[in-house]
C-alpha cells in the first residue's frame, strides 16, 4: 500500500513523502579536573551552613582617595618586592579597570631589554586601584557573579546553580559550590582582579594573590581607620567606654543589661567566665537578632544593622 500525501496536479498523481530523520545527539563537555574537585565532610558542610550569610562589602573613604589623587599621591602594589636592577623598559600603558565599581585594579607591565630576561631583577607588573565607588544598591557580589557564569554550562551532565565557597585554602581561586550539594569545584585558578579575598576585611585578589587595600581604597596605601572608624584619623573623635556588669539579682528569662548607642565601633561583650547564661541581642522594637524567643543559635557571624557581629560560645564545663 502506498503511503504519503496525495496532491492532485493536472490529473496526474504525484507523491510528496515526509522523511523523518532520527539524529542521535551527543553532548560534548569537558571532563572536570579531579584536582579541582573537593567533597565536603560533614563538619565542613555544617560550618558552611552556619556561616552562610550575605557578603560584607568594604566601604572606602572616597573623598580622601580623591584628595590624594589630586595631590598626585598615587600608590602601587608590585608583583615582586625585590630591589630593582637591570635594563628595564618603561612601564607600558595601563589596562582597563577590572571592575566598573566596588574597587577594581589597573595593571601596568614592562619588559626587560637585556638579551637574557633573567638579567633584570624586580617587578614586571604594578597594580593600582580604580573605580572604588560603591556599586549601586542591589548589585550582586562580584565573586557571586563569576560563579553564576557557570550556571548554563554542563558539569558532569547536569546544570547547577553555583554560589561562592569561601572556606577553601586558596582565597583567590574561583571555588564555587552547587546549591544543595556537598562539594565545591575550582572553576578558575584566579578570580578577576578586585575580588574580595574573603567576606570581611579589605584584602582583594590581584593576579591570584591577596593584597591589602587602605581604608582610602587604594592598593599600596598604608592608611588605616582609627578606633573611631575614621580613615586616617588620630582617634580623637571618640572615647572608649568600658564597664563590668556584676548584678546578681537577675530574674529568670531575658534581662536588659546594656544599650549599644548608634555610631558605636569596635564593640566587645564577653563573660568573665563561662556560665549557663546566653547572650541575646535585639533592637529597640523588640526584634531579636541573636538567641531570641527562647531559641539558642549556633556560634556564627551575622550581618546586623550594617555591621558584622561574631558570636562565640564556650560551655561551662569546657
Amino acid at each position: 500500500m502506498e503511503r504519503g500525501w496525495r496532491i492532485p496536479t493536472g490529473g496526474t498523481r504525484s507523491f510528496v513523502w515526509i522523511v523523518v530523520a532520527f539524529i542521535k545527539f551527543s553532548f560534548i563537555y569537558s571532563k572536570p579536573d579531579p584536582e579541582a574537585y573537593h567533597e565536603l565532610s560533614t563538619e565542613e558542610y555544617d560550618v558552611f551552613l552556619q556561616e552562610l550569610h550575605p557578603p560584607h562589602n568594604p566601604r572606602y573613604d572616597i573623598n580622601l582617595a580623591r584628595a590624594k589623587r589630586q595631590a598626585g599621591d598615587q600608590t602601587f602594589e608590585f608583583d615582586s618586592d625585590e630591589d630593582e636592577e637591570g635594563p628595564w623598559d618603561e612601564w607600558g600603558p595601563p589596562s582597563s579597570c577590572s571592575r566598573t565599581c566596588g574597587g577594581g585594579v589597573v595593571t601596568e607591565e614592562r619588559t626587560c631589554t637585556a638579551p637574557k630576561p633573567d638579567s633584570c631583577v624586580g617587578p614586571s607588573k604594578r597594580f593600582s586601584s580604580c573605580n572604588i565607588d560603591e556599586c549601586p544598591r542591589g548589585s550582586k557580589d562580584f565573586r557571586e557573579e563569576q560563579c553564576a557564569k557557570f550556571n548554563n554550562e554542563l558539569f558532569e551532565r547536569k546544570y547547577y546553580d553555583w554560589i561562592p565557597y569561601l572556606k577553601a585554602p586558596r582565597k583567590c581561586e574561583l571555588n564555587c559550590m552547587p546549591k544543595g550539594e556537598r562539594f565545591y569545584y575550582r572553576h578558575a585558578k584566579k578570580v578577576i582582579d578586585g575580588t574580595s579575598c574573603d567576606d570581611e576585611g579589605r584584602r582583594i585578589c590581584v593576579d591570584g594573590e591577596c593584597m591589602p587595600v587602605g581604608c582610602d581604597g587604594m592598593l599600596g596605601s598604608n592608611t588605616e581607620e582609627d578606633k573611631c572608624r575614621i580613615c586616617g584619623g588620630d582617634g580623637s573623635t571618640c572615647e572608649t567606654v568600658s564597664s563590668v556588669l556584676d548584678d546578681q539579682d537577675l530574674k529568670m528569662g531575658y534581662n536588659d543589661l546594656a544599650v549599644i548607642p548608634p555610631g558605636a565601633t569596635n564593640i566587645r561583650i564577653a563573660e568573665m567566665k563561662a556560665s549557663n547564661n546566653y547572650l541575646a541581642l535585639r533592637n529597640s522594637t523588640g526584634h531579636y537578632y541573636l538567641n531570641g524567643n527562647w531559641r539558642i543559635d549556633y556560634p556564627q557571624q551575622m550581618d546586623i544593622c550594617g555591621t558584622t557581629f561574631h558570636y562565640e560560645r564556650k560551655y561551662k564545663n569546657t
